[in-house]
């Protein structure tokens, strides 16, 4: 197999998006983040509010724009409440962005199968390809603003305007963060390649930012102005609270939907190299055996392509490097610009390198989906609970349900605690706790629980009253 044969790459291909199809189809939403967001979709579809997503009823979810939430929402709608329909847009997602990069890589004369591999079986990558979460949609409209930008620096116009829509979708994605990451690829790069004065008005004349910022308040500025209206005290929460104090407060204590994560200074750059895996190894070790012959040159066109795809791939790490509330995802906005630089440094010889490390991911997606199906009972979610709860009795959730529970319960769940114990009227129900709480409802109350099944966090019990 090589790839300068165009039907070993599709067949390749194939197999990588059909063992990832496979896998988003069977394995439940996992708590807490995609069955926390597949909820949030779910509301949507249920309520027809395709302005203010809910993180529960009533409960307005200020944390991200709605982006992410359209469409999986719109997969509801399309295919049903499942799996397949609520992450099949995430994966549409990924497969777009790999056409822009590679459509980029074609425009700068590479390898575009080389491309295409190494970007699809990143492991950031290829998990975010197909979940439920707001990651793989900021990776593409990072993509589409930075290959509009780039094209349009060099002399196609229409894809400066392209760039801008990016940046649109990018607000509606994840919010102002793609302005950011944009800015931190374009302006030290403006700067490493031109004189101060020189890069401006190069700027000035080839990118139309009057138009072009009317065309990211048209893509996005209707929708903040309509979530604003809908539910006052939006815009202070999402900008100030989730784009200042989230970034400059370790274990910020607003947060209205979870908690917020501590981390250490600069360990982004360690989430890169696990995320980007198995390629941030492969690229270390090209560097360093390449360092004496360069098989890309060393001219004036090549040194600026080099340096604006290693710009836009550390762009996240340099936005998140003193920032303690982050997670290892926040990178993948970077690594369609690594699988560039890979094609950069490799030529024909290590084509049967590339094909080998293409195929670690998808491998260990799935033994891990092997181990999932053959041990549901260590899944991080509630599925299998709901699905053996009897149904012609209430379900409970002892003080807090899961993400996953609501779901799969299509929001029928009912929190209990000691006072709402007292007062139910059906003599048996179905609870799901921890074994700790169920043996003190038990020792403090005249009810009887039987152990049904269990998840990884969570026990399904059938209590009843004595």
């Amino acid at each position: 197999m090589t790839l300068d044969n165009r039907w070993h790459f599709l067949g390749l291909m194939l197999l990588i998006v059909t063992a990832r199809l496979v896998s988003m189809s069977v394995l439940p939403l996992m708590d807490t983040t995609e069955a926390r967001y597949g909820e949030i979709a779910r509301l949507m579809a249920e309520t027809n509010n395709w302005i203010t997503p809910f993180f529960d009823y009533g409960i307005p979810f200020w944390g991200k724009p709605p982006l992410h939430t359209w469409a999986s929402a719109t997969g509801i709608k399309l295919f049903g409440l499942n799996e397949f329909a609520i992450r099949i847009p995430h994966l549409l997602v990924s497969l777009t962005t790999l056409w822009i990069v590679s459509f980029l890589a074609k425009n700068r004369g590479l390898n575009v199968y080389v491309v295409s591999l190494v970007a699809i079986s990143s492991l950031a990558f290829y998990l975010a390809s197909g979940a439920v979460m707001t990651d793989a949609l900021l990776c593409l409209s990072l993509t589409v603003s930075l290959t509009g930008f780039y094209l349009g620096w060099y002399g196609d116009k229409k894809w400066a305007y392209i760039s801008f829509i990016g940046l649109g979708l990018g607000m509606l994605a994840k919010g102002p963060v793609i302005v950011v990451l944009h800015g931190l690829t374009i302006l030290p790069w403006l700067l490493f390649n031109y004189s101060f004065f020189e890069g401006i008005r190069l700027f000035l004349k080839r990118i139309p930012v009057f138009w072009g910022l009317l065309i990211v308040f048209a893509i996005a500025g209707p929708w903040y102005m309509l979530a604003e209206q809908a539910t006052p005290g939006f815009w202070e929460y999402f900008f100030v609270g989730e784009h200042w104090l989230r970034f400059f407060e370790s274990g910020w204590k607003g947060d209205l939907y979870g908690t917020a994560h501590n981390e250490i200074r600069g360990v982004i750059w360690i989430f890169w190299v696990l995320s980007a895996f198995p390629w941030s190894f492969y690229i270390f070790y090209k560097l360093l055996l390449d360092k004496k012959k360069n098989s890309v040159g060393a001219s004036e066109n090549n040194k600026q392509w080099i340096s604006f795809i290693v710009l836009w791939m550390i762009s996240p790490m340099i936005l998140f490097t003193f920032a303690g509330n982050i997670l290892a995802m926040y990178v993948l906005p970077g690594l369609p610009a690594l699988s560039l630089l890979v094609a950069s440094r490799t030529n024909t010889g290590d084509n049967k390198t590339i094909i080998g490390l293409s195929l670690i991911t998808p491998a260990l997606f799935l033994f891990f989906f092997i181990f999932q199906v053959y041990n549901e009972n260590y899944q991080k979610s509630d599925r299998l609970l709901i699905e053996y709860a009897d149904k012609e009795i209430p379900l409970y959730y002892w003080q807090k349900p899961s993400f996953s529970g609501r779901f799969y319960s299509q929001g029928k769940v009912e929190l209990l605690d000691q006072h709402s114990l007292k007062r139910i009227k059906h003599s048996s129900f179905n609870l799901v706790s921890d074994e700790r709480n169920v043996q003190n409802l038990v020792v403090n109350f005249p009810i009887q629980c039987r152990f049904q099944i269990e998840s990884k966090k969570n026990r399904l019990y059938l209590c009843t009253k004595i």
